[in-house]
């Protein structure tokens, strides 16, 4: 099974307040379902930020157990 990184968009709301929250997630495709490994939310407010972390991780491949550190190191470069 082959696993990629893909952007995520989530909406944020409080009361009448809005905002868009961009993430990665790490997804597989099982039995024609893509499956969500794992996910990280809220990163960035800024969509191409987000893509170029999941491009970067989709070409590196790092390991599930170092994305957190990859994450901290991304928000710290914000």
């Amino acid at each position: 099974m082959h696993s990629k990184y893909i952007p995520t968009e989530t909406i944020l709301q409080n009361g009448e307040l809005s905002r868009s929250a961009f993430g990665i997630a790490l997804v597989e495709e099982q039995d024609g379902i893509t499956v969500v490994l794992q996910s990280f939310c809220d990163l960035s407010t800024d969509l191409a930020s987000a893509q170029k972390l999941a491009e970067l991780c989709c070409s590196l491949q790092p390991s599930p157990e170092h994305l957190e550190d990859i994450i901290d190191d991304f928000v710290l470069s914000l």
